[in-house]
Parts: C-alpha cells; sequence; structure tokens
C-alpha cells in the first residue's frame, strides 16, 4: 500500500482493502513509534490518547474504525521524527525517548502540601494542630 493512498481508512471495515491497509498500517506504526510493544490507539474511542499492545488496537480498528480526519499520522511515524512521540512514562524504560522523565510517579507529597498548604495553615491559627 503507498502510505499517501488512505482511502482504505474510512471503507467498510468488512471490505479485504480495509483489512490490508489495517494491518499495513500497524506494521509500519509499530516499526516507527511503538513504545515496547505498544503504540497509541488511532481509534474513535481513543483518539490517540492510550496505549495498547497490537491486537487490542487491531480489533478496536475493526471495532470502531479510525478517528475522524486521522490522514497524517503524526503519532505513528508519519512525518516526524519519533522522539516527538507522547510516549508514557514507565519507570525503568530503557526506550524512554529524550527529554522524558523515567519516573512514573510525580512528587505526590509535594503536589498535596502545595495544594492544601492553606487548609493546615488555616487549622493551625484555629488551635486544631495540623492535618492528621
Amino acid at each position: 500500500m503507498d502510505i499517501g493512498d488512505k482511502s482504505w481508512m474510512y471503507l467498510s471495515r468488512s471490505a479485504d482493502e480495509y483489512e490490508n491497509g489495517v494491518k499495513d498500517f500497524l506494521n509500519k506504526a509499530f516499526e516507527r513509534a511503538s513504545l515496547g510493544n505498544e503504540i497509541l490507539c488511532p481509534c474513535k474511542l481513543c483518539i490517540n490518547c492510550y496505549w495498547h499492545y497490537r491486537d487490542v488496537v487491531e480489533n478496536h480498528l475493526f471495532g470502531h474504525e479510525f478517528v475522524p480526519n486521522y490522514t497524517q499520522w503524526v503519532f505513528h511515524g508519519e512525518g516526524i521524527s519519533s522522539t516527538n512521540i507522547p510516549h508514557p512514562r514507565h519507570e525503568g524504560n530503557e526506550g524512554v525517548k529524550q527529554g522524558l522523565s523515567d519516573d512514573k510517579h510525580d512528587d505526590i507529597d509535594k503536589l498535596l502540601h502545595d495544594a492544601f498548604r492553606n487548609v493546615e495553615d488555616d487549622q493551625r491559627h484555629e488551635g486544631h494542630g495540623g492535618i492528621r
């Protein structure tokens, strides 16, 4: 399949051309834009926001079809460098791309302290002590 010809994407999902197109898309996407064994799922439900394994993405594309107007596969290695793809932060992942943290946890204690610091200060002023 020519990468420029994407007319198959919006054909009937039972058409042979659609099936062949999905398989070719998955081959290219996993070659160019995977993180481990996952890619962003371009189905209508996931809209390139959720990472899934090949069989899940394939099932989604046959069950829910492609997100409308996704004709330049920017999340799947077309027209961009793979370092620009928003990979999830997996702890200890050797495939983490340039500029992304290896730590999958935010500093939750600091975030909570920042969010509730005024509550703690208000309780101290009222004589209730700190948050327990």
